[in-house]
């Protein structure tokens, strides 16, 4: 999948204000952060 330059910054500009407002509106303790997967954890069909 490719991305022209113009989408890229469409989409990096919505993430940054999407992590703003969820910086605003949202306590840290509500975020929670996934642990980090080994390769060995993940199975395939």
């Amino acid at each position: 999948m490719t991305t022209d330059q113009t989408t890229a910054n469409v989409l990096t500009d919505f993430l940054r204000e999407l992590s703003s407002e969820l910086d605003l509106h949202c306590d840290d303790a509500d975020l929670h952060a996934l642990k980090p997967t080994k390769s060995s954890d993940v199975q395939l069909p």
